[in-house]
């Protein structure tokens, strides 16, 4: 077999891989709503995939206020994190690590998102600084984040 490293196991930084095949991260939109939980698609989704010897989730809202689009995951509310431990546990089962893709979008945030919204230019073309009081509260907010034992999922 001409690639057959691909097939074997491999030590990443002291992660043990079953092959080296990564599952690349795909935003697909298939959260339930309202709320941007995952749903029984989605944890059969991951667990098909976790022939993979390492998977990176599709991206994931940290806030709402990092949000782009609609049906789109997030793991911010008691909710979502209980998805994301349910495809988590699911995949570990099957002895596949699974890294979680922070996301937020920043100022190019959906103007349908009202919290932040005087952040956001309706048509992008003018540069809005971010205020003071605005990093304060995110960085707050990320400080928050991940000191919260609930976001560890290894």
């Amino acid at each position: 077999m001409k690639y057959k490293n691909l097939f074997s196991q491999y030590n990443l930084m002291g992660l043990n891989l079953k092959n080296r095949f990564l599952m690349a991260p795909i935003t697909r939109s298939h959260s339930t709503e309202p709320g941007d939980v995952s749903n029984e698609l989605m944890l059969e989704y991951y667990v098909q995939r976790s022939s993979a010897g390492i998977i990176v989730t599709e991206a994931t809202q940290i806030s709402l206020q990092g949000r782009d689009y609609a049906r789109t995951l997030g793991i911010y509310t008691p909710e979502q994190i209980e998805g994301w431990k349910k495809i988590t546990d699911a995949v570990h089962a099957k002895e596949i690590p699974i890294f979680l893709q922070l996301w937020h979008v920043g100022r190019v945030s959906s103007i349908r998102v009202k919290v932040f919204a005087h952040w956001i230019h309706p048509e992008y073309l003018q540069k809005i600084p971010l205020l003071t009081e605005d990093l304060v509260d995110l960085i707050g907010f990320g400080r928050n984040f991940l000191s919260n034992p609930d976001y560890t999922f290894s």
